[in-house]
């Protein structure tokens, strides 16, 4: 089963947050630049990423960002 949960509601449209790897990642977008990953131990930066990242499901938001989902 993956450890990738479910979406936390977040005050601003343009970030989401997600648990994998035993951490909360908070996701948002620098407009043309990158899509952000911030944990609590490493920040990750994704340039090139997809518009429709916000629709993504969080196991292919965190694959994204270069991690794999625990399964």
């Amino acid at each position: 089963m993956s450890e990738v949960g479910g979406a936390v509601a977040t005050p601003h449209a343009a970030m989401r947050r997600l648990r994998a790897q035993g951490q909360t990642w908070t996701v948002y977008e620098l407009p043309h630049v990158a899509l952000v990953f911030e944990g609590a131990f490493e920040e990750r930066h994704v340039c090139g990423y997809p518009e429709n990242w916000r629709t993504l499901d969080n196991e292919e938001l965190y694959n994204l960002s270069g991690g794999v989902a625990d399964r």
